[in-house]
């Protein structure tokens, strides 16, 4: 005899308000001052009961290798259960305090060329936010939504070395309770919300760094034109046209005169 076994498929949306953010383009204000909300939707599509259904949503945090906090949740809302943020604290006036990078970091990376970073989250990242909602007992045809304000602090972003386009990658699963007679039918297991931000403008370091590259390399081009051009005679061509042109003159050698 076969083991009775239930089909289960919890199916995940999301979408993050707005989606796309300049940063740089005004006077840098340290802060958190840059909002957004992820909103995700589960449905329970069938064909039976999902028991001890839950989400697992992670939120990209930190702007690596930098410790300083990118994004932190102000607030978790969900229309089914409860929820529980991991990796969580509380943002003191220290948080406001960002470290310069060292110069040479500004010439690895020039400011003129922009490059693009994906933040994503992998398993029991500490640079990143985990939140886990317990949905409870959802019916066929129920859903769950999760509401995940956040707030942004700019100024990471302004102050690395660089020109950077930056894309912030959040994803949610919902999978019911692990059970022998429950078989999960999910297509796509995780549901991923891209959150996107370009640079504005260049920071007063990048032009810093612009201009001092400029003067160092027009410096150097300068001093070696003047080598090559010593090397191959070029300062000495005056007094070579001199000697040439004394050589060129009649020379007195005293002949027609008797005494």
């Amino acid at each position: 005899m076969l083991p009775l076994r239930y089909g289960v498929n919890l199916t995940t949306h999301g979408f993050v308000t707005p989606s796309t953010f300049i940063f740089g383009h005004k006077p840098s204000s340290v802060g958190f001052t840059e909002k957004f909300n992820f909103t995700f939707k589960v449905v329970n599509v069938g064909p039976s009961k999902a028991l001890g259904a839950k989400v697992e949503v992670d939120i990209p945090r930190h702007m690596v290798p930098y410790q300083h906090i990118l994004l932190n949740i102000l607030h978790v809302k969900t229309s089914l259960g409860s929820c529980d943020i991991k990796n969580s604290t509380n943002i003191t006036d220290d948080y406001y305090q960002m470290t310069k990078p060292f110069i040479f970091e500004y010439l690895v990376f020039p400011p003129f060329e922009q490059r693009q970073r994906h933040m994503y989250c992998m398993k029991n990242d500490q640079m990143c936010l985990y939140i886990t909602c317990m949905l409870g007992d959802m019916d066929v045809g129920k859903e769950a939504n999760v509401l995940v304000a956040v707030e942004m602090n700019p100024t990471v972003l302004q102050d690395y070395p660089g020109k950077i386009a930056v894309t912030i990658e959040s994803a949610a699963i919902a999978s019911p309770m692990k059970d022998l007679h429950v078989l999960d039918l999910q297509e796509e297991k995780a549901a991923c919300v891209f959150l996107r931000g370009h640079s504005g403008q260049m920071s007063v370091h990048d032009r810093a760094v612009i201009l001092v590259t400029s003067l160092f390399t027009g410096g150097a081009t300068l001093a070696f034109l003047v080598i090559c051009l010593k090397k191959v005679g070029f300062f000495n061509r005056k007094i070579i046209l001199m000697q040439a042109s004394l050589l060129d003159e009649p020379q007195d050698t005293g002949e027609g005169y008797e005494f």
